[in-house]
């Protein structure tokens, strides 16, 4: 091999290794219609903030995930009992619903070290809803941007897409 091929290669590597940013597939539905199947998001690696309404990509049981930060670590939530579980509203109209049609209902702390994430279509995720809050440990990196939905409605009341990994 060449020099020249030698010292590409190790500015290449130095470059991928060094970059706060790294290339995800999205897989699956969960996170439409902010993010399609199929198409690729750059996640910081670096960040060291997650705030509400951040897209986080994480590891969880093996596969790495992407879904919306919703709640933060003492973030306090509703659940209503429905159909022997606990279960948080998934949007304004079930909050309403719940709450004025008698449902059980009780507060929950999100534990310190914890995020509780949601995806985007609630109706075809997986998420907190069914797993329970994730580690802030267990998030891998920040989506910058993350979408133009308004989650602030869930500070006031207190779903499975996966994301590949390029690199």
């Amino acid at each position: 091999m060449s020099p020249r091929f030698l010292a590409s290669a190790a500015l290449i590597g130095t470059f991928l290794v060094i970059q706060p940013f790294r290339p995800y597939v999205v897989s699956g539905t969960s996170m439409s219609t902010t993010f399609a199947s199929g198409q690729i998001v750059l996640g910081n690696v670096r960040s060291e903030q997650v705030a509400r309404g951040d897209v986080v990509v994480f590891r969880r049981d093996g596969e790495t995930m992407i879904k919306r930060v919703v709640y933060l670590p003492n973030d306090r939530m509703e659940q209503f009992f429905v159909a022997d579980e606990w279960k948080a509203p998934v949007n304004r109209l079930v909050y309403r619903t719940m709450a004025t049609h008698g449902f059980p209902r009780r507060n929950y702390a999100i534990p310190e070290g914890y995020l509780y994430v949601i995806g985007d279509n609630r109706d075809e995720s997986v998420d907190s809803r069914e797993f329970g809050p994730i580690k802030l440990s267990d998030v891998v990196a920040v989506v910058p941007g993350g979408g133009s939905e308004d989650y602030s409605w869930f500070a006031g009341v207190h779903e499975t897409a996966q994301a590949v990994a390029l690199l």
